[in-house]
């Protein structure tokens, strides 16, 4: 009797070692993951948002400063529901994030192409006033971007040929003294006596830069200065220019020396005259290297 019990015994442990070990199954929680909306800031201006602004004009606020754009339909600015700005700067495109609250605007770092789009371009001119906006209205359809420290208004519209009764008034010479180059035809002098005219305009230029800088180019060489305008002032500071050695007959010298002395400056006619300091006459310039007759 007692070998059928521990035979029993024997049989029971080896059926219960022959069981396989399941591991428990664990539930999987049952939720889905709802996509991210994109956001989209309620605050915005709608009247901002959406449309192709076009870039008109810089008015600076001390009248010293005034560019018109003569090909806006390549100077663009487009605000977006998402907080994105995108931009055509001429050859360049451009974009970067913006921020609007009531009346207030402001840019951050925008990401710009690096295109060479030729010296009579405003591409880095837009994206420089753009860095410095800080407020913006929109009045009769016309968007006035206003630069910080009072320093004047970019001008947009929504189509690039609306009329701006607000430039009519204004010659349109004097938006062009900043920016374009400008080739020397002649000097003027008082005595009617002494003139000189440039033989070749194309070797002598100069251009005023937004920041406050001059670019020129003396024949062969090429300068570089600053200068102050303020009303009918101009002023260079010493040039500093290459020192290569151009033709007996270059006008090089002559040139750089006298726009160390001028003074005030005046448009007529369509050309820029360089008034210098002691009656010294005139420097006469246009934005066209061949104009045609000189007043003298």
């Amino acid at each position: 009797m007692k070998r059928l019990f521990v035979l029993a015994v024997l049989i029971a442990l080896i059926l219960s070692s022959c069981q396989v070990n399941e591991t428990p199954s664990v539930p999987t929680p049952d939720f889905t993951i709802s996509p991210t909306e994109p956001t989209v800031n309620n605050q915005l201006d709608p009247d901002l948002l959406g449309q192709v602004w076009y870039w008109r004009a810089f008015l600076s606020n001390d009248d010293s400063q005034h560019i018109v754009i003569k090909n806006p339909e390549v100077y663009t600015l487009q605000f977006m529901e998402n907080g994105i700005a995108t931009m055509q700067a001429d050859c360049n495109n451009a974009g970067g994030e913006f921020i609007q609250q009531d009346s207030s605007l402001s840019f951050g770092v925008l990401e710009i192409t690096a295109q060479y789009c030729g010296d009579d371009s405003f591409d880095m001119d837009y994206t420089g006033y753009l860095h410095d906006v800080v407020t913006y209205i929109i009045e009769d359809g016309v968007l006035h971007l206003n630069l910080k420290m009072d320093a004047g208004d970019m001008i947009f519209t929504a189509a690039a040929d609306t009329p701006l009764p607000l430039l009519a008034d204004l010659q349109p010479d004097e938006f062009s003294l900043v920016g374009p180059v400008w080739y020397w035809l002649g000097l003027q002098s008082m005595d009617d006596i002494h003139h000189i005219v440039v033989p070749d305009p194309t070797n002598y230029n100069f251009q005023l830069n937004p920041d406050g800088t001059v670019q020129i180019q003396a024949d062969c060489n090429t300068g570089f200065s600053a200068y102050t305008l303020a009303d009918s002032s101009l002023a260079f500071e010493p040039i500093v220019t290459t020192k290569m050695g151009c033709p007996p007959e270059s006008l090089g010298s002559e040139f750089v020396s006298n726009l160390d002395y001028v003074v005030t400056y005046v448009f007529e006619d369509g050309l820029l005259y360089l008034n210098l300091a002691m009656d010294g006459g005139n420097l006469i310039f246009s934005t066209d290297p061949e104009p045609g007759t000189l007043p003298f």
